[in-house]
């Protein structure tokens, strides 16, 4: 099944220039044909994706495979693509702490990764997305968080699932295909 998406603002101009043109080359006015360059809109340059300085890819780009390979393989009952923390606040202690936006109702702290669902066979999955040649932890807020979302993993493992950490979808197509 495809994934729902909204067209880009290329996409909704150049669907409306098809129509003038066709509404105006179907009208019997004269004037309709004549005045048609004065409505068609002049498309956006094509903007280049943002990757970063150095040129290497980002962790964005490994999500999004997976989410589109998620989406479509067949094992895959649900899937899940959790985005939280993207905001924060100023705690008393005067640190900035994000902000989640769901409670994990288990012992020890874990953090729910980037996409989790439930395979056909009823077993649970869990794949958290780091960018390609992602080795480890590099500084001490990263290992925390990397050891909470771990933690998950392992939650997941142990109720008969599989899970990972991944840099390509290739790894998660491959564990998929691999499981019962």
């Amino acid at each position: 099944m495809a994934r729902f998406r909204l067209p880009t603002k290329r996409e909704r101009i150049s669907a409306n220039n098809a129509a003038n043109s066709f509404y105006a080359g179907a009208s019997e006015r004269l004037d309709a044909k004549e005045n048609l360059d004065k409505i068609l809109i002049e498309l956006p340059p094509k903007r280049e994706r943002v990757k970063r300085c150095d040129g290497r890819p980002i962790e964005q780009d490994v999500i999004r495979a997976v989410s589109d390979l998620l989406a479509a393989h067949p094992k895959c009952l649900f899937s899940v693509r959790q985005n939280t923390g993207g905001a924060s606040y100023e705690h008393s202690t005067g640190k900035h702490k994000p902000i989640f936006f769901y409670h994990i109702l288990t012992r020890g702290e874990v953090t729910i990764t980037d996409f989790w669902g439930l395979l056909k066979t009823g077993a649970p999955y869990a794949f958290e997305a780091k960018r390609p040649g992602w080795r480890g932890p590099s500084g001490y807020e990263e290992r925390q968080r990397v050891e909470r979302q771990a933690a998950f993993i392992a939650i997941v493992k142990e109720a008969g699932g599989i899970g990972a950490f991944v840099t390509d979808a290739l790894q998660v197509k491959s564990l998929l295909d691999d499981a019962p």
